[in-house]
């Protein structure tokens, strides 16, 4: 069973951080999402330092020449476009990490203690509720709507919500447990994680043809 919160004695009796229903603030404490997740983050600062400081810094500012040791300096142009670029990068980098802590420290829509079923009015309009011809079919599929529970954390299961057992909390439209963000997907942190994944392609594409076009400038001064 996963830890589930994080008590720090002598500063405060409620639990500062975990996924129990009283702790501060969301974290699972799972030792291997927490490793991939800070890799993540490793990796993204690691690749920001070669390829914006070293390779794009140094095409900015001039290269210097492998026989002579003179520095070779670009044009203005070229050196506004690569500070441009750096530019860019940096902005990518940032957004990357913002939505990386954003969807590891956001609960995913885990189902309150207190959650209780619809009733009434509120059920007719709820558009994933179940609708049969037969009256008695219909009558048996609503029994079941109103009383599913969770025999894990014995609360009440909404339609489209599933039980993360790292969590150890259901989860509404549970999607899957991404360990580079070491979170749960669902439906209180979908939007972050699309946006962490967005971000984090755009910068590797923009390296990835960034090192092509700097590369070959570089093969052509030598």
């Amino acid at each position: 069973m996963p830890r589930s919160s994080l008590l720090i004695p002598f500063i405060s009796s409620q639990p500062l951080l975990g996924t129990d229903f009283n702790c501060k603030y969301w974290l699972v404490l799972n030792p291997a999402g927490l490793f991939t997740a800070m890799l993540t983050i490793a990796l993204h600062l690691w690749t920001w330092r070669v390829n914006d400081t070293q390779f794009l810094g140094k095409a900015a500012y001039g290269f210097y020449d492998d026989v002579t040791g003179d520095p070779v300096t670009p044009s203005p142009l070229t050196s506004s476009l690569r500070l441009l670029q750096i530019t860019f990068s940096t902005l990518l980098l940032l957004l990357s990490l913002l939505s990386h802590l954003l969807c590891m420290l956001s609960n995913p829509g885990t189902i309150p203690p207190t959650a209780q079923p619809l009733t009434g009015p509120q059920l007719s309009s709820y558009p994933y509720a179940p609708s049969l011809p037969n009256p008695l079919a219909q009558s048996e599929a609503l029994k079941k709507f109103h009383t599913t529970h969770c025999h894990k954390c014995s609360c009440y299961k909404p339609p489209r919500s599933h039980h993360s057992s790292l969590a150890g909390r259901c989860v509404s439209k549970l999607d899957h447990f991404c360990p580079w963000v070491c979170n749960c997907v669902g439906f209180g942190n979908h939007k972050y994680f699309l946006c962490f994944v967005f971000y984090t392609c755009w910068r590797c594409l923009f390296t990835f043809f960034n090192g092509i076009v700097v590369g070959e400038n570089y093969e052509e001064r030598e």
